[in-house]
């Protein structure tokens, strides 16, 4: 796979592979937005992610980019092959495995592709993973502090349940899997917090990493803010609405509103301890700047 602009390929030149709740939404708009890219008009293939999908044949994953111009490069966006172990079973069932997830099944058909990974602050990350968990119905715990005690007990685990917000925060883990299947040239790790801060930075490195026109991106505009319940009350309504297909847009317009409660000073401060080793990792071993993580300017 390669993203010389003198062909067209069959697969994906590269991946935007999340994280959740890092600009993903934003990422695919600024790349849809450039000529020489094609982005398939479904902006979550997650075709890796889901046993339905994958099952059936690396065929129907093709076929997203069968209206790329011959001289574009081809990518996409699926935040959920972020995480190690991740996957959906037949049913949409949550399943963990340490021998199959996305990442293990992407570098069997592409390990040429390119993998572009955004990272947020862990603490922010968590804060915003969890209120988004709770307008859609699907966390069950009163506040963030009983889910981080949930976890850290072993009642929730990634085994049995994606509402691990501290696992799917441990960016070492993560991309420790990343870097030990994909070489390291071709994995981009960026950060959410300087990239918006600095689109014209942003758009030099992406122009270097994908071999495309600096001058050609979107403009990076924040999409898809995080959101609250209107009411405590709406959360078993909440939960019914995110079963039922095609009532999320419906529960996101009438349960939910923009922003969400602060995090308190404490949790705060407790989630800086939990995530220090992987702060310490994204800024030591991988040399990115982390300053905007801190829990007073993070």
């Amino acid at each position: 796979m390669s993203s010389d602009l003198s062909h067209n390929t069959s697969g994906p030149d590269f991946i935007v592979a999340g994280a959740t709740r890092c600009g993903t939404s934003t990422l695919y708009n600024v790349f849809s937005a450039h000529p020489d890219i094609f982005m398939p008009s479904k902006k979550e293939l997650q075709f890796f992610y889901r046993d339905g999908d994958y099952k059936g044949g690396i065929d129907e994953y093709y076929s997203y980019f069968n209206d790329a111009e011959e001289t574009q490069i081809c990518g996409e966006a699926s935040p959920p092959y972020f995480e190690k172990g991740f996957r959906l079973d037949d049913r949409n069932d949550h399943l963990f495995s340490d021998d199959e997830d996305c990442i293990t099944r992407l570098s069997k058909h592409f390990p040429d592709t390119k993998i572009i990974l955004s990272l947020r602050s862990p603490i922010k990350r968590v804060h915003s993973q969890f209120w988004k968990g709770v307008w859609q119905g699907r966390e069950t715990a009163k506040t963030l502090e009983q889910a981080i005690e949930e976890e850290q007990s072993g009642v929730r685990n990634p085994k049995n349940t994606p509402l691990c917000w501290l696992y799917r925060n441990h960016y070492k883990i993560h991309i420790d899997h990343w870097l030990s299947i994909f070489p390291k040239n071709q994995v981009k790790v960026i950060i959410f917090e300087e990239w918006t801060k600095h689109p014209d930075a942003f758009y030099k490195d992406m122009s270097k990493f994908l071999g495309v026109n600096a001058d050609g991106f979107g403009k990076v505009e924040k999409t898809n803010e995080g959101r609250s319940l209107h009411h405590p009350f709406l959360r078993p309504i909440a939960a019914l609405w995110v079963k039922l297909t095609g009532t999320r847009t419906f529960s996101r317009k009438v349960a939910s509103k923009q922003g969400y409660p602060e995090l308190s000073p404490e949790t705060a401060c407790a989630l800086q301890d939990i995530f220090a080793d992987d702060i310490a990792f994204v800024k030591d071993t991988l040399g990115l700047n982390t300053e905007r993580w801190g829990v007073t300017n993070g």
